[in-house]
């Protein structure tokens, strides 16, 4: 009867133990222009269908995304309304699962404005992907806040036919709880 007792409590102290770590791993940070983080995509680039629209470089999803329409291959414009007054401290891109041969975005510039989504913007970094490639991890060159994130991605590595961008994230934190 006693093996019994230790064996049942070891078994609820591990599925404890398991319960635990699994609530940290899923707590882990979440990208601050995530759909599910509340942000919007207020401007967009046209996009090549509807299973390549803009909004989908923010479900955290690296095998969706959006892509441009055939022969527009740069200076492509994204502002999204965070949810919250935010500073963001890196950034991350994903191109992995790019659909034609160097059309994955490369030089990107991403810029953040506290005034509105039209100005005020301030550089925060000033990036270079490589292609098809995921998780793709830079830095926030200045620590600005605001509540308005414009993202230009400015070429492609070489295709003439289109630009890709998978997913795109971005990390901080919040100033402001509305």
């Amino acid at each position: 009867m006693k093996k019994i007792l230790v064996y049942t409590c070891l078994v609820i102290f591990f599925l404890f133990l398991s319960f635990v770590l699994i609530t940290n791993a899923s707590a882990s940070e979440q990208s601050l222009v995530s759909l599910s983080s509340g942000a919007f995509l207020i401007e967009k680039p046209a996009g090549y269908s509807l299973t390549f629209y803009g909004f989908y470089i923010m479900d955290e999803n690296p095998e969706t995304g959006w892509c441009s329409q055939e022969g527009e291959i740069s200076d492509h414009i994204f502002v999204f309304e965070l949810a919250e007054e935010t500073v963001l401290n890196y950034l991350e891109f994903d191109t992995a699962y790019v659909d034609t041969e160097g059309s994955g975005a490369k030089d990107i510039l991403v810029e953040l404005s506290k005034e509105n989504p039209t100005e005020g913007f301030q550089e925060l970094a000033s990036v270079s992907l490589q292609d098809q490639q995921d998780k793709q991890q830079f830095p926030v060159t200045n620590e600005l806040s605001g509540r308005w994130l414009r993202m230009t991605i400015l070429n492609n590595h070489g295709s003439a036919e289109y630009t890709e961008l998978m997913d795109f994230r971005a990390y901080g934190e919040q100033l402001t709880e509305t």
